[in-house]
């Protein structure tokens, strides 16, 4: 439920949506991206090939924009048939 919250998912209002947290927490990491523990056991992901490192799975900010979209989908009221 962290998660989900983490990627801007109400466990309440979003119930049908929350797939998609499962979804991205088991995502693949993109290429050249590796999955490593520090010596106080936190996870952290680094790119060789752009010397970037991150503690957020590289793939966070793709299923936050997803989530985004799905939302503001949402609210849009739909246009009346003519």
């Amino acid at each position: 439920e962290a998660y989900a919250v983490s990627i801007g998912l109400d466990s309440e209002a979003d119930a049908d949506l929350l797939w998609l947290a499962r979804e991205a927490f088991v995502a693949p990491l993109p290429p050249a991206w590796t999955e490593h523990v520090d010596v106080d056991g936190r996870v952290f992901y680094y790119n060789p090939v752009s010397q970037e490192s991150t503690w957020s799975h590289p793939m966070d900010e793709v299923f936050m924009e997803l989530v985004g979209i799905v939302k503001a989908l949402r609210s849009e009221t739909p246009a009346p048939f003519e």
